[in-house]
Parts: structure tokens; C-alpha cells; sequence
């Protein structure tokens, strides 16, 4: 089931970077790629599909990244 939750919230955030403008850089959409590929993760290790595991691994650690990034004050000088 983690598996189906992830996977979904993986869609919602590809719908909203389809239609909405700049919704890459908003942390709603970065929080639902992290934890959406965390359900995939979930999945994917139990069932054994460690290069996916792997895959969405690099995908939470990229998003993780960018949230940091976004929720960085910025230093205006």
C-alpha cells in the first residue's frame, strides 16, 4: 500500500509541474517527490528491486537538496 501512496504522490507532483507554472520551487511539490519516492523506496526494497530502490534513493536525496536550497534565506546584500 506504501508502495500506491508513493507512487501517487509521485504523480501529483508531475501533474502540478505539467500545469502549474514554477511549482518546482515550491515546497509542497518538493516534499511530495520526497516522500513519494520514500514510499517507492519502501516498496521497491521489499520486493527486492534494488536498482529502483536506488534510483528513488538519488531522487529523495536530489529533492532534499533543492528543498534546502529553497527554504535557504536568502542574503540580500
Amino acid at each position: 500500500m506504501i508502495g500506491w501512496l508513493g507512487a501517487l504522490l509521485l504523480l501529483i507532483g508531475f501533474i502540478s509541474a505539467l500545469v502549474l507554472p514554477h511549482v518546482t520551487t515550491k515546497p509542497w511539490y518538493l516534499i511530495t517527490n520526497i516522500f513519494g519516492a520514500i514510499g517507492i523506496i519502501v516498496n521497491t526494497y521489499h520486493a527486492g528491486a534494488y536498482p529502483a530502490a536506488v534510483f528513488n534513493m538519488i531522487w529523495v536525496t536530489a529533492a532534499f537538496i533543492r528543498l534546502v536550497i529553497v527554504l535557504k534565506p536568502s542574503q540580500k546584500t
